[in-house]
């Protein structure tokens, strides 16, 4: 038997309570009224039963919709009832209806519980989750539904209708969204924080109010989704979870650095789209670092290096007290590091990385290594083509490390052109000048390299100087493509 077969059950609110009506049965068939609304469903619900047992005799029989009527004022205590009343969470149409300030977080949730505990009431209500213990409203109808306000912390929402849905000012705080339908719902200031948007469907949501810290967007359908970076926090939920600097909520496995580029890949294809392009360049950059981790140390090596420092958070480096802190954690960080490039840490865990290289079919973990490195010198020469201030740092690195080796050897002659050998000299000046000129390869008459040495410097110095002002032009241009 379809679900269309199955009677709808059709519940409406009165002066003296609700009433149910069972249209395919005749409009006549009323339950109520109550001030229980789950009791009127339950009514309602076993006299669909008894039809379905004369016209179709079989063990069991699928659940039918519940409809609320459009304009009907709901509490959450009403909701828990409607629920229960029901049997299950899914099939409710509550499109249309008035829950404004509803409070249904997981936090009420265990209050409730422990009260029925107290009661002495074990059996486990069918209004929560199995995979976050939050209120579960999955496969909900809650088209253009009013949820101002409403307090949502923790629900499985997961393949919910909330198109056209007001949510201003909701809590959606780490919220179950799998494949949940957004279409034309209002998001002002609403809270997404920690929320999980696999597959939920975005197009053209407004999102650029709303609180967007540490959410997971692996697989969420972004175009033309108006957001910013700013208020993604420092990074998503996806990158948190595979740096192990936060636990996943549910039952799924956390997430991994796969995740979290797939992840920053959607976010920059969407700025892109909606020409936000300094945030598209963000999320390149994140996506390119996602990428280098993948290849090395992967997740694995993140969770033995975390074990090792008792925590994956770095302490704050800013204050006298502070920075000698911060940069004995930054040097623990990369002994630890260095011990998984060179491979000297327990065999199981080098197994491991190996295992979760980018490429399942390679399991070479050297050259996974060299991938990583190649990877490396790439945001560390130009941010991924994305920072046009790296070259120039660089730039000036190379000039003043080269300077002083020349003032330090006092290899660089000045004087008359004649005379040049017999003037050699240690100033700081005169081997800065010498370095600049070499490093933009322009000569001065009054300035040489003495000797073989100095002059093998000059030309090295000479090759830095054209291949950093290649990865300017290179990242200069890649910036103004972009914008």
């Amino acid at each position: 038997m379809s679900d269309e077969e199955i009677p709808t059950i059709v519940v409406r609110a009165g002066r003296d309570g609700y009433r149910a009506t069972i249209p395919a049965l005749g409009n006549e068939v009323i339950f109520g009224p109550s001030v229980n609304i789950g009791d009127v469903v339950a009514a309602a619900r076993q006299t669909v039963f008894n039809h379905l047992r004369s016209v179709l005799p079989g063990p069991g029989y699928p659940f039918g919709t519940v409809v609320v009527a459009s304009g009907t004022r709901l509490r959450a205590d009403d909701l828990l009832a409607l629920i229960e009343g029901h049997g299950v969470s899914q099939k409710l149409n509550l499109s249309g209806c008035y829950l404004p300030l509803i409070d249904l977080s997981r936090a009420a949730l265990e209050a409730e519980l422990a009260k029925r505990r107290r009661d002495e009431e074990t059996d486990e209500p069918p209004w929560r989750s199995l995979l976050n213990e939050g209120m579960c409203l999955g496969d909900a109808i809650l088209h253009d539904t009013y949820l101002g306000n409403a307090n949502l912390e923790g629900a499985d929402l997961t393949k919910s209708d909330l198109s056209d849905a007001n949510l201003t000012g909701a809590n959606l705080d780490n919220a179950l969204l799998w494949h949940s339908d957004f279409g034309g719902a209002f998001v002002r200031d609403t809270r997404f924080r920690g929320a999980d948007f696999l597959g939920a469907h975005l197009r053209g949501v407004d999102l650029y109010d709303a609180h967007l810290e540490g959410a997971l967007w692996r697989g969420a359908l972004l175009d033309r989704t108006r957001m910013r970076r700013e208020r993604l926090g420092k990074a998503t939920g996806e990158e948190l979870e595979a740096r192990g600097q936060r636990i996943a909520t549910t039952l799924t496995p956390p997430s991994t650095f796969h995740d979290a580029r797939e992840a920053y890949l959607g976010l920059k294809t969407n700025f892109d789209s909606i020409g936000r392009y300094d945030d598209a360049s963000w999320a390149y950059v994140k996506e390119q670092q996602m990428e280098k981790a993948m290849y090395f140390p992967t997740t694995t090596g993140h969770e033995w290096v975390r074990k090792r420092m008792g925590g994956a958070v770095p302490p704050p480096w800013w204050g006298p007290s502070h920075l000698p802190r911060w940069l004995r954690w930054k040097l623990r960080s990369a002994f630890y590091h260095c011990r998984l490039f060179l491979g000297l840490c327990p065999r199981d865990v080098e197994q491991e990385m190996a295992r979760r290289t980018q490429d399942g079919r390679e399991r070479n973990e050297w050259l996974s290594r060299w991938r990583w490195a190649r990877n490396w010198a790439y945001e560390l020469l130009t941010g991924y083509g994305e920072r046009v201030h790296m070259p120039v740092i660089w730039a000036g690195v190379v000039v003043l490390v080269f300077a002083l080796i020349y003032a330090a050897a006092g290899n660089i002659a000045s004087g008359d052109v004649g005379a040049l050998q017999s003037h050699p000299t240690h100033s700081p000046i005169t081997a800065l000048t010498h370095s600049i000129s070499a490093f933009a390869t322009v000569g001065f008459n009054t300035l040489e390299p003495v000797g073989w040495g100095a002059r093998l410097l000059t030309a090295i110095e000479a090759m830095f100087g054209i291949g950093l002002f290649a990865l300017f032009v290179f990242t200069l241009g890649n910036r103004m493509r972009r914008s």
